[in-house]
């Protein structure tokens, strides 16, 4: 199973250029934004995948309010 991050988008932020960008700093794919959650992408990551690393190159991209790995992703 890969991993998963919540990124957090700004308002008025270019959507499809921040996917762009996080899909630039390693992510598989890039889920969102939806009607029930406007301000938020879900990305996946490949197994092999630091996270951590992820998560600090996404917080640093411009439009981007946080990155955090998705604690829901080991409840379910």
């Amino acid at each position: 199973m890969g991993q998963r991050v919540n990124v957090g988008v700004e308002q008025a932020t270019n959507a499809a250029a921040l996917i762009n960008a996080l899909k630039q700093a390693g992510a598989e794919s890039v889920r969102g934004p939806s009607a029930e959650l406007p301000d938020v992408l879900v990305v996946d990551l490949a197994d092999e995948k630091d996270v951590n690393d992820f998560v600090r190159k996404a917080k640093q991209l411009p439009g981007v309010r946080y990155a955090e790995r998705d604690s829901w992703q080991f409840t379910q």
